[in-house]
């Protein structure tokens, strides 16, 4: 069956399962009335499916004053993630392996989670993660004579002219690839500073608190040669990453994230900082978890940017875009909810204070009566005429270089004023069809010689279908629509609206937004 009428087809089962459940809502504007995919409420029963008998296993590494080596003081980490299990009733035995080894387990469920992780949008494709344990700056250490940092940076590419040390399995790794770095990973955080000490690295990237436990332990009388940077890389915030279809993986999840609000309420989480001489960690940002009032975030189906895929589950450039903001903004997945409807019925929940947030929206006065607009923007669809590549057919903006004898458009497209212009001498030769998935397979069955389609959805229809014919972009694009995030007046949003257009301006500063186009159109 192709696979995007089965991911049509997902959606449609969404909606009907859904429709099942509106008359037990009491208002129409609520967004549970139709399909919503979310985090698990941790309100659910918490009915397991088998004897919890076991000690639960959960891995880690050496990660001082995180996790510390095998002795009386296991780590702030370590004590605090037995602590909370125990004050739920659920026996824990954790084991020390390698970072890359422990993922491993997790992944083929042979353990239950490891910690401490990073969330971010890649990760949350494979796995599910508790709620946030800790936050840390991460660093950029170097050696202080060392004749090549003569200054600090100001933008992530500046640091491509240093040896770049990293450790494998963190999340800068595939970022600072993705920017064209050339790393050179290690498997331990020990390892990565004795490289630096000796000279094999300029840099490296590391968890500041981690740092100074790790040159105390290692340089204890030559600590003063080493400097962290000013500027952090990131402010992270790390949790359990645990196996989507581990046995009871929500039950466990649910029981952790109530037993971490009581430890962090009683003064004990204070209490285990104090004990490792933690001070970076903002307890009020951990709590803020809890605390939240929940968000809705509103969004249409629409390929690539935002939608279900085969599994029924969110994806698309857009969505985890704004999933990476609210991890890097210390957000957890109970505090937010992804919302799919119809544009219509966005609009109409947007104006009656249903959903906090609207996605890929374009501009247009009369919405302004209504909503607020980022200021950056969030998505930009290039539109060309679209040809395929072994046709030899080109375009100088004005004709194309062969006859042409058919262009293939999407019936009551809003395609610009621009492009219409640019259509209006071809009107005999255009075909109109219902949908732009239609169109592409037109143009790859040799219905038409040009369509005239969106660069980021036909890239994303060859990948989706695993086509290998490649797809000539004429020209340069017809038209750019730009889209923004839209939060409705009805809601108290300048907080919100000011931190996620931080951190989307961020995304382009540091490759994050090239890296997940890479995923979704490469």
């Amino acid at each position: 069956m192709d696979r995007i009428v089965r991911r049509k087809l997902a959606l449609l089962m969404i909606v009907f399962m859904s429709m099942l459940s509106i008359g037990a809502c009491s208002s129409e504007d609520s967004p549970q009335v139709d399909q919503t995919i979310g985090v698990e409420e941790s309100s659910n029963t918490g009915e397991v499916t088998h004897e919890l008998t076991d000690p639960l296993l959960l891995v880690t590494s050496y990660y001082p004053p995180y996790i510390m080596a095998e002795g009386e003081d296991k780590g702030f980490a370590y004590d605090l993630v037995v602590e909370v299990f125990n004050r739920r009733g659920i026996d824990v035995t954790i084991e020390y392996y390698p970072w890359t080894r422990a993922v491993e387990m997790v992944r083929t469920n042979k353990a239950f989670a490891t910690f401490p992780w990073i969330k971010n949008s890649q990760r949350l494709r494979e796995y599910n993660f508790s709620n946030n344990i800790c936050s840390e700056n991460i660093g950029v250490v170097y050696l202080k004579d060392n004749p090549k940092i003569k200054e600090e940076y100001t933008e992530i590419e500046e640091l491509k002219k240093y040896n770049v040390g990293a450790i494998n399995e963190y999340f800068y790794v595939e970022e600072l690839e993705a920017l064209g770095f050339n790393l050179d990973a290690t498997n331990t955080e020990e390892e990565a500073i004795t490289k630096l000490y000796n000279g094999r690295y300029d840099v490296v990237i590391l968890g500041e608190t981690a740092i100074d436990s790790i040159i105390n332990k290692l340089y204890k009388n030559e600590k003063d040669v080493f400097a962290v940077m000013e500027k952090p890389y990131r402010v992270v915030y790390e949790a359990l990453r645990v196996s989507k279809d581990y046995p009871d993986q929500s039950y466990y999840l649910q029981e952790f994230n109530l037993g971490l609000k009581e430890v962090i309420e009683d003064g004990t989480y204070s209490d285990f900082m104090k004990k490792y001489g933690i001070e970076d960690i903002d307890v009020n940002s951990i709590l803020d978890q809890y605390l939240r009032e929940k968000l809705i975030i509103g969004l249409e189906d629409y390929a690539p940017f935002e939608y279900i895929n085969l599994e029924g589950e969110l994806s698309g450039i857009g969505y985890e875009l704004m999933l990476e903001a609210l991890c890097r903004m210390g957000y957890s997945e109970s505090n937010y909810e992804f919302v799919v409807y119809p544009w219509s019925r966005l609009m109409e929940l947007g104006r009656n204070g249903g959903v906090d947030v609207i996605l890929d929206a374009f501009y247009s006065e009369e919405r302004q009566e209504h909503f607020s607009y980022s200021d950056e923007v969030y998505m930009q669809s290039d539109y060309y005429f679209i040809a395929l590549e072994h046709n030899n057919i080109s375009y100088d903006g004005h004709v194309f270089s062969k006859p042409i004898e058919t262009i293939g458009i999407v019936r009551d497209y809003e395609y610009g004023e621009a492009i219409m212009a640019r259509l209006s001498d071809y009107q005999e030769l255009i075909d109109e069809v219902g949908t732009t998935d239609e169109l592409i397979e037109g143009l790859l069955n040799g219905r038409y010689d040009v369509v005239l389609g969106g660069e980021s959805f036909s890239k994303f229809y060859m990948k989706e279908h695993k086509r290998n014919e490649n797809l000539s972009f004429l020209w340069q694009p017809l038209n750019s629509l730009k889209s923004y995030i839209m939060y409705p007046l009805e809601k108290e949003h300048d907080a919100l609206e000011q931190a996620v257009d931080e951190k989307m301006k961020t995304f382009r500063d540091d490759g994050t937004y090239d890296k997940i186009l890479k995923f979704y159109l490469e």
